[in-house]
């Protein structure tokens, strides 16, 4: 299962291979979550291509308008998914993988989980414990106001490892086991932790060892970096 997978080239690990074959990757896109923006994509893809493009990054988001709750949760229950969320990324993985492009999907995005700009993002984020019903403020590590920028100081959000908090690490584990269960039987996949962000090492020390476990039940080697 893992020969045909992007993965670093065993004739030199400072370039890629895919399907066997050396690979330089390059790309770009309009958006850094494509896959929630099915028309775009799909246009974004026959350019890239045309161009001899090869590579686009997804972050897991949705903060525009219109775009499907990426975290979730049918009425803010983090135990429950969206299944009109998933059908999105695999179908934009499909199409990327038809195409011979290579998707680095992003767990997480830091500027989701901080209230900027008139959006308020964090105060509207399925996570915020004011927003679901799977726990609140007293029991996590969480706050229901976060104005700070993820470089001035990341949301607690990003602790939950060090923290040893139980009950939103549950959570979080079970949302990054469905993300590899949607998406790890495609071979032009790539993992990242987060979206430009400012966390601890223990936070992406701890990702990294539980997907390449959940992975390898799998029979996968998954490829996975931080930014």
């Amino acid at each position: 299962m893992g020969e045909n997978r992007v993965r670093p080239w065993r004739g030199n690990p400072h370039y890629w291979e895919y399907e066997g074959e050396p690979v330089l990757l390059l790309g770009g896109s309009d958006e850094d979550n494509l896959f929630n923006h099915p028309e775009l994509a799909l246009r974004n893809l026959e350019a890239l291509t045309r161009c001899g493009g090869n590579y686009v990054r997804c972050t897991l988001s949705c903060r525009d308008p219109g775009e499907r709750l990426a975290l979730c949760a049918l009425s803010y229950d983090l135990s429950r998914f969206n299944p009109e969320f998933w059908r999105r990324p695999r179908s934009f993985l499909r199409d990327a993988h038809r195409r011979g492009v290579g998707v680095q999907i992003e767990l997480w995005d830091p500027h989701d989980f901080w209230d900027w700009g008139p959006s308020g993002l964090w105060s509207k984020n399925p996570w915020n414990p004011s927003m679901n019903v799977s726990y609140g403020a007293g029991d996590t590590i969480l706050s229901e106001r976060w104005p700070h920028h993820p470089s001035e100081k990341p949301n607690p959000f990003f602790l939950a490892p060090e923290k040893g908090d139980e009950v939103l690490l549950k959570y979080q584990e079970h949302f990054v086991t469905r993300v590899l269960e949607e998406t790890i039987e495609f071979p032009n996949v790539l993992y990242c932790v987060d979206n430009e962000t400012w966390a601890p090492p223990e936070w992406s020390l701890y990702w990294a060892r539980f997907m390449h476990e959940r992975a390898r039940e799998a029979g996968v080697e998954p490829q996975l970096t931080e930014m």
